[in-house]
């Protein structure tokens, strides 16, 4: 991964999972707190492949999606 993402992981409060967290088949290096309890998961894999662009509109998308949800509840 480069160095542009991983400063983009730094600033959005990503945490590196050692071990990696399994789901479904799949390994999840990253998190990053959403709230107390729930996060948005990484792979290594995705986040080497992905744009750097891509992953910030992507990031900033779900964050107003999952703020969206919150406060409807």
């Amino acid at each position: 991964m480069n160095k542009e993402k991983m400063e983009w992981l730094k600033q959005i409060g990503a945490e590196e999972l050692n071990p990696p967290y399994e789901h479904n088949g799949k390994e999840f290096k990253y998190r990053v707190p959403m709230d107390d309890k729930d996060y948005m998961y990484y792979s290594e894999s995705y986040l080497n492949e992905t744009p750097l662009d891509e992953l910030k509109s992507k990031f900033k998308r779900w964050c107003s999606v999952w703020q969206t949800s919150r406060s409807i509840v």
